[in-house]
């Protein structure tokens, strides 16, 4: 066990991470402009620490948000998007699958008025992570800002059942169902 120290940074097309290990007086520093909005540079990070440790490693695992969202913007079909996510869900030996970067990936299509696009990237996130509820919440936020009021009240009902403190679905509810 060894203390490492550990600081990120960044703003939207950068991003940066510094760790630092005392006892091995070593620091990996990586910087990125890469304009995915998903960064993978704590996976190389461990990997690059294991390669100067001379000890094994594995390639870091590619995002399953990145080629998702790579699939977006080569204009593939919702459908074949939905078999795609279920196969690289399947494949953990290539793909890493973060509930938190799926999101995110909702949130980027949501922000730029692509709604449909937005509740279809949150229904991924919801079938992979059923149990939680912070995912129902994205997804019934979306469903409202495309006017399916109906779905959105059933998604912040479902969110408030595995979170009963989940604030947000309450106020929401409020001022939305009957």
């Amino acid at each position: 066990r060894r203390r490492v120290l550990r600081i990120t940074g960044g703003l939207p097309g950068f991003q940066a991470l510094m760790v630092r290990v005392p006892e091995a007086r070593r620091a990996i520093i990586l910087l990125s402009n890469a304009r995915t909005m998903v960064w993978r540079l704590d996976d190389f990070a461990v990997a690059i620490g294991r390669i100067l440790d001379r000890r094994p490693y594995a390639m870091p695992k590619r995002s399953v948000a990145e080629a998702i969202a790579a699939a977006v913007n080569e204009g593939r079909a919702s459908a074949t998007i939905a078999r795609d996510f279920d196969a690289m869900r399947a494949d953990t030996a290539r793909f890493a699958l973060a509930e938190p970067e799926i999101n995110r990936l909702g949130y980027f299509f949501l922000a730029r008025g692509a709604t449909a696009r937005a509740v279809d990237i949150f229904a991924l996130n919801v079938r992979a992570f059923p149990r939680s509820a912070n995912v129902y919440d994205s997804l019934a936020e979306a469903q409202l800002a495309r006017a399916d009021t109906a779905l959105a009240i059933a998604n912040y009902r479902k969110s408030l059942e595995l979170d009963p403190g989940n604030s947000n679905a309450v106020n929401i509810l409020k001022r939305i169902a009957p």
